[in-house]
Parts: C-alpha cells; structure tokens; sequence
C-alpha cells in the first residue's frame, strides 16, 4: 500500500491504523499505543484479582494506561517519581499510587 508523505500506518493483525500527520487523529496513537500493551499482554475484561503495577503510571501513556486497566477491572498500581505524576494517577483512579 502506498502512503504519502504526510500518512503514517500501524499495522498489527488485520488492522491498518492512518492517520495524517497534521490532522487532530494524530492523538489517537498514544491510545492505541496503550491499548495495544494491554491486548498484548494478554489482560481482558472481568479478570478480577488481577493487578497491573504501571511504571511512569502517570506519564503521557501511563495515565492512559491506569485509565483502560481501571475500565477492565483490574487492580492498579501506578508508580511514578513526580509529585503531579502522582496527583495525575489519583485523579485516574488508581488504587496504589507509590512514589519512586
């Protein structure tokens, strides 16, 4: 498939991801990119009892990350060394906020 210049593409199984680079869509690659470490990591909906300990939990992904993991179900621990790092993961819901 050709792409100009200003298209990127992610590929992964069946799904091909576009975007333009100047274009609002250009936010959704941090979502994916968060996502796509949960799906890979094999976590699922209504797992309960499971927990994920999150490092930079706070961060550009990490609070992305403490977001999804919340809305599957899962125990969250978020791990991050800045003070509104941390005011971001309590604000995100996480149930373990631990400074680094």
């Amino acid at each position: 498939m050709a792409h100009s210049p200003s298209t990127k593409s992610l590929m992964e199984g069946n799904f091909v991801f576009q975007t333009m680079y100047h274009s609002n869509l250009q936010l959704l690659w941090p979502v994916i990119t968060a996502w796509g470490g949960l799906v890979r990591a094999g976590l699922k909906s209504g797992e309960t009892g499971e927990t994920i300990a999150l490092v930079g939990g706070a961060g550009g992904l990490g609070h992305l990350g403490v977001q999804f993991s919340k809305a599957l179900g899962l125990q969250v621990i978020a791990i991050d060394a800045r003070d509104e790092g941390l005011s971001l993961a309590k604000e995100c819901d996480a149930d373990i906020i631990l400074d680094a």
